[in-house]
């Protein structure tokens, strides 16, 4: 485990870390400048790398999303990389929690398709520190409050959330079907533009691939990685 105990440091070592992923343009930097690397636990035995970031705030999800885009990119021929982000805010934005929903339900190994449908119709609700989703039966929200909830707590605050409560309600049985509809419309346009932001980022590494020829990348950050025991 390699950790940097001066905060100066730490903050060095990720403006070296987004120079080599290259995210230093002003889109990401106003976002990215407050990071830090708390640490980076390296399992060379297994090529997996852990780092463990600090920001101030949470990350809207675009950024979140092509930062662990670049990450995972740039490193990938050296190791599998992970991470965890930690953060100062204490607030809970329904809007945020929202924005990261379909990041959550992609951890969700081993749900149901059945519950995994339900949720992706749906956006959660906060209330305080309470993510609140609506199910059709008591036995739904048995199953998500017992098996599930933590599960998803757990990955928000792998994306840097405070601590968070789950809490399944089951939905009044007249409850219209236009909020889904417009739900799903939105949510089928966003996988659209995602899915040609993925293109962008693979043809654009590809082209760096083809400039940058080598079998490992190189620069300021990589050699501190190589010289750490």
């Amino acid at each position: 485990m390699q950790k940097t105990q001066n905060p100066v440091k730490k903050k060095e070592r990720f403006q070296l870390l987004l120079q080599q992923i290259g995210l230093t343009d002003d889109p990401y930097m106003e976002h990215l400048q407050s990071g830090q690397i708390e640490k980076l636990v390296v399992d060379r035995n297994n090529r997996k790398w852990h780092f463990y970031f600090i920001f101030e705030r949470i990350l809207p999800y675009q950024i979140f999303e092509h930062f662990a885009r670049r990450l995972e990119q740039s490193f990938q021929h050296i190791a599998h990389v992970q991470f965890t982000l930690s953060t100062s805010q204490k607030t809970i934005p329904e809007k945020l929690v929202e924005d990261y929903w379909p990041g959550c339900l992609k951890e969700m190994d081993g749900m149901s398709p059945l519950l995994l449908g339900l949720l992706n119709g749906q956006t959660p609700k906060v209330d305080g520190n309470k993510m609140i989703v609506q199910v059709r039966n008591d036995m739904e929200a048995r199953t998500l409050q017992e098996k599930y909830g933590k599960m998803i707590t757990d990955v928000y605050e792998q994306f840097g959330f405070p601590s968070l409560l789950f809490s399944a309600k089951i939905r009044p049985e007249n409850e219209a079907n236009e909020e889904y509809e417009r739900f799903v419309e939105a949510k089928r346009k966003e996988d659209e533009e995602r899915a040609r932001q993925a293109i962008l980022e693979m043809q654009k590494l590809e082209d760096e691939k083809r400039t940058n020829q080598g079998d490992h990348p190189s620069g300021p950050f990589h050699a501190w990685i190589c010289h750490q025991k």
